[in-house]
């Protein structure tokens, strides 16, 4: 465990020694205060709903960008023959990695706090239900698309082309259910599950369904899987 942490720490240092952590916690909450100031003028609502769906949305463009250096930058620079050779299990690199970029996006998160604390002093009465699901909604979205950027950054050496393939996946998992429309309702009910998006919309209205959990559990499992098995690869070569 002391190896995880020692990795996770080393690469949160790296996210906060750059000024690449703040530029984008500050164009996070510059979009994010910007849709919810929109949503609040336009629906009068003490709701958090539709912010969390659009949150999702700058997620969906921006995790690629926060993940794509991960494990890309270190078979460019080389270093990643060092951690291969280093008692360290492939578990462990992964999950490192992992959990740095976990809790660079709860930070992100933890700004966004300042939202449902502003519907309080303009004397609004959130349902606080729908609040905390959509958060852990929103987190669990977030930690799927972040896991697919790791898988990402562990099948080249290129930043941008792993940026690319992460929003590629993310994007069709998040479009999916368009492509279900096509064939019978049992199929097409199948694609809907697949989508991303769509377990969002769920628990945002203060529903926690199981199938809800394990959808996003199941994305971050295999995504994690299939990065352990791809770093083991390095092993051979």
């Amino acid at each position: 465990m002391s190896k995880v942490l020692a990795i996770a720490g080393r690469e949160l240092k790296s996210y906060f020694v750059s000024p690449l952590a703040y530029v984008v916690a500050a164009l996070f909450m510059l979009a994010a205060g910007g849709l919810f100031d929109a949503i609040l003028m336009s629906s009068r609502e003490a709701s958090l709903r539709a912010l969390f769906q659009n949150i999702a949305v700058v997620f969906l463009l921006m995790v690629p960008a926060l993940t794509m250096r991960l494990l890309a930058e270190e078979r460019k620079t080389g270093t990643i023959e060092l951690l291969m050779t280093s008692p360290i299990s492939d578990i462990s690199i992964v999950a490192g990695k992992y959990l740095a970029s976990i809790a660079y996006l709860l930070f992100l998160l933890v700004l966004t706090l300042v939202f449902p604390l502003a519907l309080v002093l303009i004397g609004g009465k959130p349902e606080w239900a729908p609040v905390w699901t959509g958060y852990a909604a929103i987190f669990l979205m977030g930690a799927s698309f972040m896991a697919i950027g790791l898988v990402a950054s562990s099948l080249t050496s290129s930043q941008i082309v792993a940026a690319l393939i992460a929003f590629v996946i993310s994007l069709v998992l998040w479009l999916i259910p368009a492509v279900g429309q096509n064939f019978g309702a049992t199929i097409a009910g199948g694609f809907q599950y697949l989508s991303i998006i769509n377990h969002l919309e769920s628990m945002s209205r203060g529903v926690v369904d199981t199938s809800d959990l394990l959808y996003y559990l199941s994305v971050i499992a295999a995504s994690l899987f299939i990065t352990v098995r791809s770093v083991n690869v390095y092993h051979w070569r």
